[in-house]
């Protein structure tokens, strides 16, 4: 007899779950703190979305970020702006359940592609991408400027 684990179910970040979408960023290395996800998950902009992975048990372990993009060369996209599983639940098909997700909304709003952007170091995120059908489009370098308020 097989015991049935119950899968995490998908739905729209609240404010309160800032804490933890602030400690799964950390967990990648984005440094930031409760109050600004908090903040930010307040004020996301029209047309980005925030869904997270929440499991019966140990509340939310993965999270997704993306966004509408228009481009005069390429129409409308939909753009991931950041994924993260719990490093204690990663393998365990919850980043393919967010994605499926975002692809679905993709498809509802006849966007033409979901791209994202991943760090050069990343190897594993890189396999689990191709694993979901993704590839890489094209290399890049990023410039930056700090514009002072």
């Amino acid at each position: 007899m097989s015991i049935l684990i119950p899968r995490p179910y998908i739905r729209k970040a609240h404010t309160e779950d800032a804490l933890r979408v602030t400690e799964l960023a950390n967990q990648l290395g984005y440094p930031c703190t409760p109050g600004q996800i908090s903040e930010r998950l307040a004020s996301l902009p029209v047309g980005h979305e925030l869904l997270v992975a929440e499991d019966a048990t140990k509340g939310v372990v993965g999270f997704i970020h993306f966004c509408a993009q228009f481009f005069v060369t390429e129409g409308l996209s939909t753009e991931v702006r950041a994924l993260v599983v719990d490093e204690h639940f990663r393998r365990c098909g919850i980043g393919k359940m967010l994605l499926d997700e975002v692809e679905r909304s993709a498809r509802e709003s006849s966007a033409g592609r979901v791209f994202l952007y991943t760090n050069i170091s990343r190897s594993e995120a890189h396999k689990f991408y191709e694993r979901c059908g993704y590839c890489v489009s094209k290399s890049e370098h990023v410039f930056t400027k700090v514009c002072a308020h």
